[in-house]
């Protein structure tokens, strides 16, 4: 439940007897003006992994400047494992039930991976997975975009911005969660995308940003866009992979 904290220090009070707010991993109360949902040893219990890999073969590879030998359209890394808790509790209800400071902390989790994988964001046109408009109205926001929003918050240069607008969906799709074959969650988000911007990813760097690749359907979709359009190379970033 995503509430306002009344103004009055009785109303505070009163919500924080309530509605108290609890690490999602040890369940500890956090103070409501608390910016992460995890406390920090809970946060400092994570394991980041920071290597890439290959999303078509699984290969674990060395940097972000080659593609794998077995000629997969994009590069990909996530910090973490999904099935991992908290951070998969944290992305669920981050879409779910709109508890929305959960993607400061997974916007938090990727600032680590970044540093720890030697990445320069600087480098890279820097956009989120897009959601259909009824998918956005029905949820209030995006999720991806939030994850990639807190990224670069806690990358602290401000000279930097997600890019929004670049990548859209052009029909809306069912949920992947609904389907379970990898044809039938490739066949959903077929010609699901469109560049609104040729000229903003031409021969550009683009760090895709997503919470979780299970498949990766909807990455390699997104990803044959941008490459069609004249993206040089994409890096498809996710907190989470199955």
């Amino acid at each position: 439940m995503n509430l306002k904290r009344p103004g009055s220090v009785l109303g505070e009070t009163t919500l924080d007897i309530f509605f108290p707010k609890q690490c999602f991993g040890c369940r500890v109360t956090l103070g409501r003006k608390e910016a992460d949902v995890l406390c920090e040893k809970c946060f400092k219990a994570i394991h980041i992994f920071s290597l890439f890999f290959c999303p078509d073969c699984g290969k674990r590879l060395p940097e972000c400047t080659k593609l794998c030998r077995c000629g997969a359209a994009f590069i990909a890394a996530a910090p973490c494992l999904y099935g991992s808790e908290p951070l998969t509790e944290i992305v669920q209800v981050l879409k779910y039930k709109g508890i929305r400071d959960g993607a400061k902390t997974l916007g938090k989790v990727l600032t680590l991976w970044a540093k720890a994988s030697a990445l320069e964001p600087a480098s890279f046109v820097i956009m989120p997975i897009p959601l259909s408009n009824r998918r956005r109205r029905e949820r209030g926001f995006n999720q991806s975009e939030r994850i990639a929003e807190n990224f670069l918050y806690y990358w602290n240069d401000p000279t930097l911005r997600v890019a929004t607008g670049l990548l859209e969906r052009s029909r809306h799709t069912t949920p992947q969660t609904e389907l379970h074959s990898y044809a039938e969650r490739a066949e959903n988000v077929k010609d699901a995308f469109r560049i609104m911007n040729t000229d903003a990813i031409k021969n550009k760097i683009v760090l895709l940003i997503d919470d979780v690749m299970t498949s990766g359907s909807t990455m390699r979709e997104a990803v044959k866009v941008l490459r069609t359009n004249g993206a040089k190379r994409v890096i498809g970033l996710t907190v989470l992979r199955a």
